[in-house]
């Protein structure tokens, strides 16, 4: 059975359903059943809360960080995500939010604890995609290849030719290594992924698993549509794409590759031999 299948059935418990309050409640409640997960959010070591959302036609659900079902900027898109699975009409979304903030306070026995909150979610959006064995494919490519990735401070970077560093320069990780900044470019080609849009989406999955440093926002799982595509001499995708109305988050950094100055473009992965072996 798949390891996020296994995660989500961990977390249901019987009864573990809210009751929805509001005038749609009872038409809402025919269509969707909605639990709150509890989980302590590592960025800022705070209790944080999502919401699950499992519809009644065929079973299959859903979860959303409670603070992006509220945003009322993401609601068309989750309508258009549900509607996959489920009915969803307007003000459904309201509905839910208003009786998950009651729920807090007069439902907390029905609150879930959980603390892999992050293959709960990773499970909403992969279609495909196996974090896993890309992280897996960085890991072994590095150790493999050590010429191709020089310690920072030994000045043996070279552009067009190396894929990244070892940045020594950055304190060491939880599993006993410095991080490790990768050519955005050079790691879409040990991807071998063509699709700019798979190539987004495997970098959100990353982020997911905590391998790769950054920040991921609801915004960031938009689908990227007329996107703007550039290219360094390697061969560098930035994706950095545009949206109507608005441009997608960056995950890539400018980054000096020596102590020389020279910079690039590149990702920052942590280095948990454990995930990579």
């Amino acid at each position: 059975m798949n390891s996020n299948v296994i995660e989500l059935e961990k977390v249901i418990k019987k009864g573990s359903f809210i009751e929805l309050t509001g005038k749609r409640a009872e038409e809402v409640s025919k269509y969707w059943k909605v639990e709150i997960l509890e989980f302590k959010d590592r960025s800022t070591d705070e209790e944080n809360y999502a919401v699950r959302l499992t519809s009644t036609l065929k079973g299959r659900s859903v979860t959303y960080l409670k603070e992006d079902l509220e945003d009322n900027t993401n609601t068309k898109k989750i309508e258009r995500r549900l509607g996959k699975i489920g009915n969803i009409k307007p003000n459904y979304i309201k509905t839910i939010s208003n009786s998950v903030m009651d729920a807090l306070y007069e439902q907390q026995d029905k609150i879930i604890t959980t603390e892999d909150i992050n293959s709960i979610l990773l499970n909403n959006r992969l279609s495909g995609v196996a974090p896993e064995i890309y992280y897996k494919k960085i890991f072994r490519h590095i150790k493999s290849n050590p010429h191709l990735f020089p310690k920072r401070s030994s000045n043996k970077y070279i552009h067009d030719v190396s894929e990244g560093v070892i940045l020594d320069n950055y304190q060491i990780g939880e599993h006993g290594y410095h991080p490790v900044a990768i050519r955005t470019g050079a790691l879409k080609v040990l991807f071998e992924v063509d699709s700019d849009n798979k190539y987004r989406e495997i970098l959100d999955s990353l982020l997911k698993m905590e391998v790769l440093q950054g920040k991921l926002g609801f915004k960031d799982f938009e689908e990227i549509e007329d996107g703007e595509v550039t290219f360094d001499s390697y061969g560098r995708t930035e994706i950095n794409a545009i949206t109507p109305n608005k441009k997608a988050k960056r995950l890539d950094k400018r980054v000096t590759m020596n102590t020389k100055g020279q910079e690039a473009n590149v990702f920052i992965f942590n280095i948990d031999p454990e995930k990579g072996e």
